[in-house]
């Protein structure tokens, strides 16, 4: 069995850097010589079948880390939290399109509430433009640990998620877990990882996304209505269910 994350950079390979790309090199080859491939999506399914690496391909998804929930020792002070924020969390890559993003928050009616991106650099770092006008309201977290990073979802307002591409998208299941409205890409994985809950927006249109964030912000109802689709969403990702369902595959392969 080849287990399998995402293959991304068969179709992007404008977001990986030269060493990635010979990294991945031998997965194509190892794909084929498999009995079976196992990825994360049906979306990264797809993409597996489309580009020939095996005709026996099944997909598990992710689940959500329920562990982030246990943060209650934890000192509210010890992070220096915004009172209000949009969060954003990923690696500060240019596929996660953050850019676009901080253009968009630049536009939107209210100039007080904050946005918090959590993220640790990578290769292909997005070479963040941020206007002074701005600069203020945004504030950058790198190295939280888990207990951190669940009480950072936990008082955020509106969680954004602006990827270009993705394998599953594990931030989306982690946000709505803590009942966070949710504003995604309407491309790639993402429609699939949500289903009806969030705001789905193009994500290189600055206007669509300023607009979904006003909605949200503006519209209590929308609101309140956002908190109960991301809380019905994230229970259908189980990281036992998808532990079982990883066992019976391997199970059914022998």
């Amino acid at each position: 069995i080849n287990y399998i994350h995402d293959i991304i950079f068969e179709d992007r390979p404008d977001f990986f850097s030269f060493l990635e790309k010979i990294y991945f090199s031998p997965m194509k080859y190892l794909s084929n010589k498999a009995d079976l491939i196992i990825t994360i999506s049906k979306n990264e399914k797809e993409r597996i079948l489309r580009k020939n690496y095996s005709t026996n391909v099944e997909y598990v998804y992710h689940g959500v880390d329920r562990s982030l929930h246990d943060f209650s020792d934890l000192e509210i002070e010890s992070i220096n939290l915004p009172d209000k924020y949009i969060l954003a969390v990923g690696r500060l890559n240019i596929r996660k399109n953050l850019s676009t993003l901080i253009k968009s928050f630049a536009l939107i009616d209210d100039q007080d509430i904050k946005l918090v991106i959590v993220g640790e650099k990578s290769w292909k770092n997005e070479n963040i433009l941020i206007e002074d006008s701005v600069k203020s309201r945004i504030v950058f977290f790198e190295n939280v640990s888990n207990k951190e990073l669940g009480l950072i979802y936990s008082k955020a307002h509106i969680f954004c998620f602006l990827s270009i591409d993705e394998g599953f998208g594990l931030p989306i299941i982690e946000a709505m877990s803590f009942g966070i409205p949710t504003i995604l890409s309407d491309c790639s994985v993402m429609p699939e990882v949500a289903e009806n809950a969030g705001i789905k927006v193009d994500p290189m249109n600055t206007e669509d996304i300023r607009k979904s964030i006003n909605y949200l912000i503006n519209d209590k109802l929308a609101y309140e209505e956002q908190k109960s689709l991301s809380l019905y969403r994230s229970k259908f990702f189980s990281w036992k269910e998808s532990s079982q369902k990883l066992i019976k595959l391997c199970e059914e392969l022998c």
